[in-house]
């Protein structure tokens, strides 16, 4: 884990990240993703598929790297100065994001360091989606970024 940096005044690279966004798993987007990755499972596009391995899935299920994608996605969405994302350490799913579904997440600093001429920023990402009056958690775990950028 990476440490606290001393705040520059002035500095928009001391400014502590924090953000969130939402992404609706649409049929097309789920269909994008299964022609990108060859991944035609029958859960991502049939209901009784899905329900066969979530009992409570009233609807085809997104992948579960789908959903870890728009993660990415979004964070070079908020950071558009060149800095460079790397997702750290492995991520296992709690539920699932179910077609028409959003996902929510959200995205806070946890540390930031200098090494030379780069600035390493260590972000946790949460993800929750609601179903049934519930917000869940999609993954055990928050998800571990590392962002760096040349200073």
């Amino acid at each position: 884990m990476l440490s606290p940096a001393p705040a520059v005044a002035g500095s928009p690279a001391a400014t502590p990240l924090s953000f969130s966004f939402s992404v609706t798993m649409t049929a097309a987007r789920i269909r994008s993703f299964a022609e990108a990755t060859g991944d035609f499972n029958k859960l991502h596009f049939d209901a009784d598929a899905a329900r066969a391995i979530f009992k409570d899935a009233l609807a085809p299920v997104a992948h579960g790297d789908l959903v870890i994608a728009c993660l990415g996605s979004g964070i070079v969405q908020q950071l558009t100065d060149g800095t460079m994302l790397r997702k750290a350490g492995a991520w296992q799913p709690k539920t699932y994001v179910a077609q028409d579904e959003t996902a929510e997440y959200e995205v806070t600093e946890v540390g930031r360091q200098s090494r030379g001429p780069m600035t390493f920023i260590e972000l946790s990402a949460r993800i929750f989606v609601k179903r049934n009056g519930q917000r869940l958690e999609f993954t055990k775990e928050p998800i571990s970024i590392c962002l760096y950028r040349q200073d």
